[in-house]
């Protein structure tokens, strides 16, 4: 089996307890994260053994290596990220999409 290769958008309170459980399953590896804070990502990146960080969402989507991106940004981007991020790859997002469907 291959190994899925995921990417974290967003690294607050819960993208960090995303970005930790996906590291912790088999056949997947936390391949990228993207968040604004750079310090945070070295963290991020340093605990987890990642090999790519981003400060901006568009140039981690860019990287042709993932396979999925698991979208925990704060709400109000998910319709953006999700219409950017479809285009290039998976998207989980843990937000209701329903309203948001009618605005593109």
């Amino acid at each position: 089996m291959d190994t899925i290769k995921i990417g974290v958008a967003g690294l607050g309170r819960l993208g960090l307890i995303h970005a930790h459980n996906i590291a912790g399953l088999k056949g997947v590896e936390l391949t990228a994260v993207s968040n604004l804070d750079k310090t945070v990502n070295q963290q991020t990146k340093e605990k987890y053994s990642i090999p790519y960080t981003y400060t901006a969402y568009e140039d981690m989507i860019q990287n042709e290596e993932l396979d999925a991106v698991c979208i925990v940004t704060p709400s109000g981007f998910h319709p953006d990220h999700i219409y950017k991020g479809l285009k290039k790859t998976f998207m989980f997002s843990v937000k209701n999409l329903l309203g948001w469907i009618s605005m593109k």
